[in-house]
Formats: C-alpha cells, structure tokens, sequence
C-alpha cells in the first residue's frame, strides 16, 4: 500500500459501538486461510485468485459490520505489440473502510494488469483489491504459499549458473499467432545467443516492434516483461564473458 489514512466516527455516535479497528480485528479472527489452488493452465502457474479471496472475506466483513467503498485515482494505459492489441493499464486505487461506528480507515493501492482485449482495466482492480485484503486483513495462507504474493515463482537463477533453457514459448492463439511469433522468436534467439552484443541487438529491434512490455513466462525465473528476460540474458552473457576472460 502506498499510504493510509483514519478518518473518526461522526460526532455523537454512541460509544459502544466498535470503531472500524475493532471491527477489522474481529475480521481477521473469522477470515479462513486463502491457499493458492487456483491454475493458469496455459503458463502453468498457481495463484490465489480474487473470488476464493471475496468469498472468504465476504461473511466476516458483514458479520462484523465492515463495508469498503473502492474509488479509481490514478489510471494510465499502454499499448504494445505491432498490432496495438496488449493492453497495459496502471492505476492508483483508494479503499474506505467503515466500520459499524461509521469512522472510515483510508488505504491507497497501485493495481497493473495486461490484456488482450477490453480486461486490463479489470484486472488492475482486481489485483489491488486483492492485495489491499491480503495486507489489511493478513489473510492466512496454507504451507506451500507462504509468502504474499498471488502467484508461485520459482527463485531466478545467480549469474554463475546456467542460463534457464530451453525457453518456455509464449503459449499461442489462432488470433495472435503472428505476434506470438515474434515474441517466441525474439525469446528463443535470446536463449541461443552466445554474445551479449547479440542481445542488444535483439532489444533495439523488440523495442522497434513494441515487444519490450509483453509479459513472458521463464522458467526458473517466473514471469517478467520481455525487456527483462533480455536485460537478464545480456547480463549473464557479459558476467559469463568477464569470467572467461579472467
């Protein structure tokens, strides 16, 4: 979260009514664990998806009287690829939470998300909503997902290991096969190259061809824009050649 704020109950609410900590606190009591099971099929990736989060969240939040009211503050949007089609939007997100007593707790929250028809928007909200019930309320997760991410990456490789190869290719459509081509191609020749001056070389022309911000599954090092793959790469085949040359 980028910053929060408290605003008090009303003047002349009784008492005895629980303020919005209180009320969070007993949330968090009743909220059950939220595990990664769900599954990305065509990336082969886990993650905790926003409904099983909702749904967990959603009878303590009533039980308890708390409510949250979302509002878009901040929102910027790109478009990549040759046919303009990845869509890539940033936004600002602010939650109110009320409590029964009607004082409001304020949390700021940066969501992104990348699509490639009309669901970036979406996704962006949906992924700082779920961040904001997974910090707000630490929402207990099971073993295998302990930490507070929604998706299980693997650690990157260090520089004296070997690069990870083969590269997984970029999962295709009968839409998008044309753009998919580039991506995998511009990936697969990364992998091969034997010179990081190669792989400059194939960043000026992804960056030509509006590639550098499409999203790429590596394995062993999880899912990153393109122009980090290759930023990678380059630098492996510059550590690998000073090793070398020493």
């Amino acid at each position: 979260m980028q910053h929060s704020t408290y605003t008090p109950a009303p003047e002349g609410t009784p008492t005895e009514a629980p303020r919005v900590f209180t009320a969070l606190a007993n949330v968090m009591r009743d909220v059950v664990p939220v595990g990664k099971d769900q599954v990305n099929t065509s990336q082969r990736y886990k993650f905790r998806g926003i409904d099983d989060l909702m749904s967990a969240v959603a009878g303590p939040l009533r039980a308890h009287g708390v409510f949250i009211l979302p509002e878009v503050v901040e929102k910027t949007a790109e478009r990549y690829g040759p046919d303009g089609k990845m869509t890539t939007v940033r936004l600002t997100m602010r939650y109110r939470v009320y409590g029964p007593a009607g004082d409001c707790l304020e949390a700021t929250v940066p969501g992104e998300a990348s699509d490639f028809a009309d669901k970036a928007t979406n996704k962006a909200m949906s992924a700082a909503f779920k961040y904001l019930l997974l910090q707000v309320l630490m929402i207990p997760v099971d073993g295998r997902s302990i930490d507070d991410g929604d998706r299980d990456h693997p650690e990157p490789p260090a520089v004296d290991e070997a690069p990870p190869a083969p590269v997984q290719q970029v999962p295709a459509s009968s839409e998008h096969d044309a753009f998919y081509a580039l991506v995998n191609g511009c990936m697969q020749a990364a992998a091969e190259a034997t010179d990081p001056e190669m792989v400059r070389a194939l960043y000026r022309k992804a960056a030509e061809q509006g590639l550098l911000g499409v999203p790429v599954r590596v394995p062993n090092a999880g899912e990153m824009p393109l122009q980090h793959y290759l930023a990678y790469r380059g630098e492996y085949l510059a550590t690998a050649a000073k090793a070398v040359a020493a």
